[in-house]
């Protein structure tokens, strides 16, 4: 278990430029595009979000931070 918390705890700690961070933020940005451009997700529930606007929070949030420890 405390091997997985430092894997996180590095990989949200990397430097800019690392090729597994920039390669796993950019698939959720094109997830991010891809809902967007889906018809059925612009569909609004009563709280006056759509479903794409919903997953678009939810995405973000999974994103690694990139930090420049130089």
């Amino acid at each position: 278990m405390s091997q997985v918390i430092r894997e996180a705890l590095n990989a949200r700690m990397s430097d800019e430029g690392d090729p597994y961070n920039a390669g796993f933020n950019a698939g959720i940005e094109e997830s991010i595009n891809i809902i967007k451009k889906n018809k059925a997700s612009q569909m609004r529930f009563p709280s006056g979000s759509s479903f794409a606007e919903l997953m678009e929070m939810d995405l973000l949030s999974a994103k690694i931070l990139e930090v420049n420890n130089g």
